[in-house]
C-alpha cells in the first residue's frame, strides 16, 4: 500500500463516523475519554457533541490518565487517536477542543516515545518538533504492518501542533513531501517555476485518486484558511493605515489653512493698530478746543482693544497651538475681530 492510500484510509475511516447522530432508543452518549477509546468504532463526533452539553470544558485528570494507560490496547493504530484529532479540529467549543488536543499531544508524545524512542521538547519550536517526528516514523512508512500506524501518529501530530502552537501548514507539506519523494540536492537555487513543478507533483502523488485528493484538501484546509485570513487581515490593516495617513494630510493642510488665518489676524490688528495710533497723533495735534473729547476716545479705543480684541486674538493663537489645532476657534475669532474692527473704524469715521 502506498503513502497516498494510507492517508486516504485513514482520512476516510476517520471523518465518516463523525458524521452520524446517535439514533434513537440509543445507549447513553459516551462522556469518557477511557470508554470512548474502549469501543470498537468510536464516532467522534457524537462523543463531542455529548460532552459539550455535559462536560463543556473538557475531561477529569483520571479519565485522561486512564484512556492514556490503556491506549496502546484500546488503539494500537492510533486510528481512534487520529480520528478524534479531525473531529476536534472543527469543534465549535474552543474549551473542548482545547481539552481534545490536549490529549491527543500527550498521546502522540507517549507513543513517540515508547515505539519510536522519541522524546518531544515542548520549548522545541513547532516545525523542528514535526521534522523529529515526521524522521522518527519514516523507517516505519516502509514497513506494510507499521505503515499506517505511522501515517496515523504523524498526521496527529501535526493536527497537535496545529492547534496548539500555529505550525504552518507549508512547513507540513515541504515535510511530507520530503518523506514520498526525498529532495534533489544537485540542484542549487531552485527557480520559482521549480517550486511550482515540485509542487504539483507532490500533489499528483498524493492526489492519484479522487478519493485521496478530497482526504489530502481536506487536511490541508484549515491552514489555507487561516492563509486566506492572513491575508484579509493585511489587506485591512493597508486599508485602515491609508485611511489614517488621508486624514493626517487633510489635518496637516487644515493647519496650515489656520496658521494662515491667524497670520492674516495678526496682520489686519498691526494695520488696526497703526491707524489708532494715526488717529491718536491727529487728535493730540487738534488738541486746542478738543482734549475733552480726545481723553474719551483714546480711553474708548484702549478699553476696545484691551476687553474686545486682545482676548479674541489670545483666544485664536491658544486654539492654533493646540494638537489638534482647534480650526473653527481660530476661524471664529478671526472672523469676529475683524467684524469688531471694522464697526470700530466706522464708528471713529463717523465721529470725526
Amino acid at each position: 500500500m502506498s503513502h497516498p492510500d494510507i492517508a486516504a484510509g485513514i482520512v476516510g475511516q476517520a471523518a465518516e463516523p463523525s458524521q452520524e447522530a446517535p439514533a434513537e432508543g440509543s445507549a447513553p452518549p459516551i462522556l469518557s475519554l477511557h470508554d470512548y477509546f474502549r469501543q470498537e468504532k468510536p464516532a467522534a463526533g457524537p462523543f463531542l457533541s455529548g460532552l459539550r452539553k455535559a462536560k463543556p470544558k473538557g475531561f477529569e485528570p483520571d479519565d485522561v490518565q486512564a484512556a492514556l494507560r490503556t491506549l496502546p490496547e484500546t488503539d494500537p493504530e492510533f486510528q481512534k487517536c487520529f480520528g478524534l484529532a479531525q473531529r476536534a479540529l472543527v469543534e465549535k467549543s474552543n474549551s473542548l477542543a482545547h481539552a481534545c488536543f490536549q490529549f491527543v499531544g500527550q498521546a502522540v508524545r507517549q507513543r513517540l516515545a515508547a515505539e519510536f524512542n522519541l522524546d518531544i521538547d515542548l520549548e522545541t519550536p513547532a516545525p523542528d518538533v514535526f521534522q523529529a517526528v515526521a524522521y522518527a516514523v519514516k523507517p516505519a512508512l516502509a514497513d506494510k504492518k507499521l505503515e499506517k500506524r505511522a501515517m496515523a501518529l504523524l498526521l496527529a501530530a501535526a493536527l497537535w501542533l496545529f492547534r496548539t502552537r500555529q505550525l504552518d501548514y507549508a512547513h507540513v507539506i515541504t515535510t511530507l513531501r520530503e518523506l514520498v519523494q526525498p529532495p534533489d540536492n544537485t540542484k542549487q537555487d531552485p527557480t520559482a517555476r521549480q517550486i511550482q513543478q515540485n509542487n504539483y507533483r507532490f500533489l499528483a502523488q498524493f492526489g492519484s485518486r479522487a478519493a485521496t485528493l478530497k482526504a489530502l484538501a481536506d487536511f490541508i484546509g484549515p491552514w489555507i484558511a487561516q492563509a486566506q485570513h492572513m491575508r484579509s487581515e493585511a489587506a485591512r490593516q493597508e486599508q485602515a493605515a491609508s485611511a489614517l495617513r488621508r486624514d493626517k494630510e487633510a489635518l496637516e493642510r487644515a493647519l496650515a489653512d489656520a496658521q494662515a488665518d491667524l497670520a492674516a489676524s495678526r496682520a489686519r490688528l498691526a494695520e488696526a493698530e497703526f491707524r489708532v495710533a494715526s488717529l491718536e497723533k491727529a487728535l493730540d495735534e487738534e488738541r486746542v478746543g478738543g482734549r475733552h473729547r480726545v481723553t474719551q476716545v483714546k480711553a474708548d479705543i484702549q478699553g476696545f482693544l484691551t476687553a474686545q480684541i486682545m482676548p479674541l486674538v489670545a483666544d485664536a493663537g491658544e486654539a492654533a497651538s493646540l494638537n489638534p489645532p482647534r480650526v473653527h476657534v481660530v476661524a471664529e475669532r478671526v472672523e469676529t475681530i475683524g467684524d469688531r474692527i471694522g464697526r470700530k473704524i466706522e464708528w471713529l469715521k463717523s465721529s470725526d
